[in-house]
């Protein structure tokens, strides 16, 4: 589901619109946002180990400072990551409404693009 929004997206990427960054931003954030869901989404699927976990937050944390200087980009996909950690947890101790964490990434998803 999440990749059928994905490829939905990268649809909007033709060479005229990615001449310039500036003229892509929109849709680069939304591809950004959609791999972040989808990692998040994962973690609670299967068991992780400690260093990978730090790894994916260093990760994570170093795709963030590439947004530069876009505050409301940075304000907007950090409110994502709470919201998908919080029912990433709730999911983990529940564990049998996994496919609803997945539905859920894809319906916030959807009602955004």
């Amino acid at each position: 589901m999440i990749s059928n929004i994905r490829d939905a997206v990268a649809r909007n990427l033709s060479t005229a619109a990615a001449s310039s960054l500036q003229s892509c931003h929109d849709v680069l954030l939304k591809l950004h946002i959609i791999y972040e869901m989808e990692v998040l989404s994962g973690i609670s699927q299967k068991p992780t180990d400690g260093k990978k976990l730090v790894a994916l937050l260093d990760t994570m944390d170093k795709r963030l400072a590439v947004m530069g200087s876009y505050i409301s980009d940075k304000q907007y996909l950090l409110s994502i990551r709470r919201a998908v950690m919080a029912v990433s947890e709730y999911v983990k101790l529940h564990a049998r409404l996994q496919p609803l964490l997945t539905m859920f990434a894809a319906s916030i998803l959807q009602r955004w693009i």
